[in-house]
C-alpha cells in the first residue's frame, strides 16, 4: 500500500526532530512543514482504511469528517487530539 509507505517514510523523517537544533528558525520551519505533511498523509491513510472498512463517508469526506469517522471505527484514535491538530 503506497499510502502507508509514504506515511511510514515521512514519520521516520519526523522522528529525527529531537536530534536537530530546535533553536534554529530554519530548522523549526522545516519541522513545521514536516509535521503538516505527516498530518496530511495520516488523514489520507485513515481515509483509505475507512474505504477498506466500507465506510461510505470515506469516499468524499473532508479531513474533519474522516477523523470523526475514524474515531467511530478505531479505538486507537484520540478524536480530540486529531481535531486539535487539524485546527
Amino acid at each position: 500500500m503506497k499510502k502507508y509507505e509514504n506515511f511510514a517514510s515521512a514519520l521516520a523523517n519526523l522522528e529525527d526532530a529531537p536530534n536537530q537544533d530546535l533553536n534554529n528558525d530554519f530548522v523549526q520551519s522545516g519541522l513545521i512543514n514536516k509535521f503538516n505533511l505527516q498530518f496530511e498523509l495520516s488523514w489520507k491513510l485513515l481515509k483509505r482504511l475507512l474505504e477498506y472498512e466500507g465506510a461510505t463517508l470515506a469516499a468524499s469526506g473532508s479531513p474533519r469528517a474522516i477523523l470523526k469517522e475514524s474515531y467511530r471505527f478505531y479505538d486507537f484514535i484520540d478524536e480530540a487530539a486529531w481535531l486539535d491538530m487539524l485546527r
